[in-house]
């Protein structure tokens, strides 16, 4: 009776662990460093749009633009990234994975100004949006969560404020797709 207990418990776990957490895509690679994990959000591949394979490896992180364009001159680029900490402490709130981000963005991006927006729709309601204008250099708009394990992050990043605005519907579309 004690033994069926703990497999019905065990077999709750793992149901709920399922549904706790983000689809996460993980992959390994072999390079010159030798076996290398990548682990990002899974999200949809709005038609028109293409992973920059090469460059997803060499960032850690998902990153899509437009068909026929390369990294170097896509007008907008779209990444998601998600980090694994296993231990709830590590992993803190939104409002600090936000915090230690902008910090870091202030050291790298020297003149940016950060402002929150309203949220970009997403079934995920832990999301929260800010946009980045780095005065002639990007554009960005960043959404920052936390699901099951991982602090994720999504950001579509543009050479101008123009290439921004016709690439946020897309963006949003595959917020609005993520699960």
């Amino acid at each position: 009776m004690i033994e069926m207990k703990a497999i019905s418990l065990l077999a709750l776990a793992l149901v709920s662990a399922t549904f706790a957490s983000a689809e996460i895509e993980k992959t390994s690679v072999i390079t010159k460093k030798g076996i290398e994990l990548f682990w990002w959000p899974k999200i949809y591949t709005p038609t028109g749009w293409a992973r920059f394979q090469e460059e997803s490896q060499s960032n850690g992180c998902n990153m899509l633009g437009p068909m026929g364009s390369n990294f170097d001159d896509a007008p907008a680029i779209i990444y998601s990234r998600a980090f694994y900490l296993p231990n709830k402490t590590e992993r803190g709130t939104i409002a600090q994975f936000i915090q230690e981000d902008q910090a870091e963005m202030k050291q790298h991006m020297l003149g940016a100004i950060v402002r929150e927006i309203e949220a970009t729709p997403t079934k995920n309601y832990k999301i929260r949006t800010f946009s980045v204008t780095l005065s002639g250099k990007a554009y960005e708009q960043v959404c920052y969560g936390i699901e099951g394990q991982y602090r994720i992050l999504f950001c579509v990043s543009a050479k101008s404020e123009k290439d921004l605005k016709k690439a946020l519907p897309v963006f949003r579309e595959i917020l609005a797709k993520y699960h």
